[in-house]
């Protein structure tokens, strides 16, 4: 088994800040759109459930990065990248 040297990549991810603060924006419009009436109740409500679930998920690939540390990014086992720089992503 030979052994390869490991190099490492920088990545810059994009802040978080604006998605996060789009969510609660998202399910009020949803819940408006479920609670309006018109007959399209059934229809709103499968689109916030759908919304709803991909959303939650994306809360928890959102990470912080203090000063003086770093995060290793890895998707599906296969390195992606290191985070250096501090905030939140």
């Amino acid at each position: 088994m030979q052994n390869t040297p490991s190099t490492e990549s920088v990545f810059s991810p994009i802040s978080a800040w604006i998605p996060l603060a789009a969510i609660p924006g998202t399910i009020i419009l949803l819940a408006n759109l479920v609670s309006g009436s018109g007959g399209g109740e059934a229809i709103g409500f499968i689109i916030f459930l759908g919304i709803f679930f991909f959303l939650i998920p994306a809360l928890i690939g959102c990470f912080v990065v203090g000063p003086n540390q770093s995060r290793a990014l890895v998707l599906f086992g296969k390195y992606r990248g290191t985070v250096r720089k501090q905030g939140f992503y």
